[in-house]
């Protein structure tokens, strides 16, 4: 959301631009009427929010507040010409704040440092019960599932140096787990 078209384009096409070299899909919504966006907060929320903070009617501070109040993980970046709200933009827990001078530079480096964290997001697990304790296993570390009565027993892939080797260099070893998909 930027009042400002200029700095809209130019962030889509930094974050497409990313995201595409990376390998990863994409969507940008642009805005630039703030109290547009904040209407349709209930239908549609995004991963990232990339906000001015200077802007008619509602300013980029109110616009995070709004989507706090409805969800508490999207990342926010504010991206403004104004410093003096620096301080204020962290109470609604904001990931970065960039000057709209060193755009493409500063976007480009929080993009490397978020990407990891948001592709751990989207890792498909099960959440299963183990001794009483919930945790979750991802799809990728489980090398394969046995029946066991009336459990099932979940093989962790381990990578193998040395002692018993099976193909691609992995062997399985069960886990105590009373197995409940929950």
């Amino acid at each position: 959301v930027d009042d400002e078209l200029m700095y809209l384009e130019k962030e889509k096409r930094i974050t497409e631009e990313y995201f595409q070299k990376k390998g990863q899909d994409c969507h940008v919504e642009l805005f630039q009427d703030p109290v547009w966006m904040m209407g349709g907060l209930e239908e549609e929320h995004f991963d990232i929010y990339v906000l001015d903070v200077e802007m008619p009617e509602k300013s980029g501070l109110d616009v995070a507040r709004k989507i706090r109040q409805f969800y508490p993980d999207p990342v926010i970046i504010f991206v403004t010409n104004y410093m003096d709200y620096a301080v204020d933009a962290y109470e609604v827990n904001t990931y970065r704040y960039i000057p709209k001078g060193v755009l493409a530079d500063k976007l480009i480096a929080a993009y490397d440092t978020l990407l990891p964290k948001l592709l751990e997001r989207e890792e498909k697990y099960y959440v299963i019960e183990k001794k009483g304790n919930i945790e979750k296993v991802s799809y990728d570390s489980i090398y394969y599932l046995k029946k066991d009565g009336r459990y099932t027993v979940p093989f962790m892939a381990m990578v193998c140096s040395g002692g018993v080797d099976t193909p691609l260099g992995y062997y399985a070893t069960p886990v105590d787990y009373d197995w409940r998909l929950l």
